[in-house]
């Protein structure tokens, strides 16, 4: 399976990687070659981790994908800053795997949030 995914350069000068298919998936790296690296492994581990919970992933055919700028100040923080901030509206960690930390909640979408011991600015959440 192929799937598109974003790369962006942060303010600290790390890679974000996201992938618009799998809303939640997430990851980074120092280079941009690293960030793809990580990006893979971290869909591995996310689509592994749907199919154990029965989510289906959609793809819809003649479906079209744009993006749309939007500017905002978003606060540095680490992998456990977000996890204890998900925690608090009813996400918990169902696994982890490397550096990645699959979240779950009873009634929203999985996500997965990369837990590096330093800080990064998750731009998507």
């Amino acid at each position: 399976m192929k799937f598109k995914i974003k790369i962006e350069e942060d303010e600290d000068g790390w890679y974000v990687a996201t992938v618009p298919a799998l809303p939640g998936c997430i990851s980074q790296g120092k280079t941009e070659e690293e960030a793809k690296k990580n990006i893979a492994e971290a869909i591995e581990s996310h689509l592994s981790a749907l199919a154990e919970d029965g989510v289906p992933v959609e793809y819809r055919e003649g479906v079209k994908e744009a993006f749309v700028m939007y500017i905002y100040n978003v606060p540095v923080a680490s992998g456990k800053d977000v996890i204890k901030a998900l925690s608090k509206i009813g996400y918990y960690v169902r696994d982890r795997k490397g550096s990645h930390v699959h979240l779950r909640h009873p009634y929203r979408k999985p996500l997965t949030v990369s837990d590096h011991s330093d800080k990064r600015n998750f731009k998507s959440l």
